[in-house]
Order: structure tokens, then C-alpha cells, then sequence
């Protein structure tokens, strides 16, 4: 919450919008944070768990994504690029922190994925006052995914039925396992 509370620092026109989150003491511990960081309550906002449909139709209240970090949403990151909203990533030496920066760059959405606290800051910052640009992104999110190999079901079969037929050919020539890489 730290580094959210610096890009709203940073932004001061922006307000973060949090869902499923309806305990008042969680809400005020959260508020706290950003308090400490000079951000007002007001612009915290908090929703209950909501439907599904209710919950995606949120996402015409939001830019940006902010994903936490060191353990990233990668549902919600997926729900928000489908909605056409971006979402800025912070990766780290863990595996577990690239989980929504790969979905990012399987997109080629390089430009959204930082590798330090400064820049992630320094990207939310840029996408946020250029609204020309984020809006040029955002109306072409759905099509960018549509077109993404791993939302067609041949390729990714193709895929699977690689690396089944190399996982094969590996054990019957008696070969220890190893990491292999398949393209779709």
C-alpha cells in the first residue's frame, strides 16, 4: 500500500478505488496507510464483494490498474485488460511477482511493467497524464487480446501437444527431466 500511496501522492487528482472490501476496521487500517502518506481519506474508495457483472462493470470507473506487489492479481489483472484497462505491474527476483507482468508482456504491453518501486511510480504517473495515449490503448485492449495466440484454442493445442510429444521423446531416449521451451 505503500507504493499505491505514493503514485496517489503523485497524482493528486486521482483517487483509488478498492473492491470486495466491506469491514470498516480493514477500511480504516487501509485509510490509515495512505493517511500516513499525506493521501486524504476521501479518495479511497471502498465497494463490497459484488456479482460479477457488477464487479466488471466497475471497470468503467477506472484507468489504471495499480497491481500489489510482491503478489500480483493475475485474475484481476485479466479481468481489467478484458474490460480494456491497462494495469501498471511491479516484478521482482520472485517468480510469483511476474504473474500479472506476464500477462502484460504475452500482450507486448512492455511499457506497463516496471522493475523498481521509482519507476513503477513513474509509469502510473505517465499513463495517468497522458489520456490521449491511454485512451488509444484502451479502445484497441479487447482486439489486442482477441488476437493474442494463447485465446485460440488450436494454437494452444498445438502447443500442448508439442511439448507432450518432446516430454515423450525425452523419457524414451532415457533423458533426465529438464526445462524446455514450446512456440505457439
Amino acid at each position: 500500500m505503500q507504493l499505491w500511496s505514493r503514485v496517489l501522492a503523485a497524482l493528486p487528482q486521482s483517487r483509488m478505488l478498492i473492491g470486495a472490501m466491506s469491514d470498516a476496521r480493514s477500511q480504516e487500517r487501509i485509510r490509515a496507510v495512505f493517511g500516513a502518506a499525506g493521501v486524504a481519506a476521501s479518495r479511497v474508495v471502498f465497494h463490497p464483494r459484488m456479482p460479477m457483472q457488477d464487479y466488471l462493470a466497475l471497470h468503467h470507473q477506472v484507468d489504471i490498474l495499480l497491481d500489489s506487489h510482491p503478489y500480483p492479481g493475475g485474475t484481476t489483472t485479466n479481468h481489467g485488460l478484458m474490460m480494456g484497462v491497462p494495469t501498471n505491474a511491479r516484478v521482482s527476483d520472485s517468480v510469483v511477482s511476474w504473474q500479472g507482468a506476464a500477462t502484460l508482456l504475452r500482450l507486448g504491453l512492455t511499457q506497463w511493467v516496471a522493475h523498481d518501486d521509482d519507476e513503477y511510480v513513474r509509469l502510473a504517473h505517465q499513463w495517468a497524464t497522458d489520456l490521449p495515449a491511454l485512451a488509444s490503448l484502451r479502445a484497441g485492449m479487447r482486439q489486442r487480446i482477441d488476437d493474442n495466440p494463447l485465446r485460440q484454442p488450436r494454437v494452444v493445442a498445438a502447443g500442448m501437444q508439442a511439448a507432450f510429444r518432446e516430454m515423450w521423446t525425452r523419457w524414451c531416449a532415457g533423458r533426465p527431466v529438464e526445462a524446455f521451451t514450446v512456440t505457439l
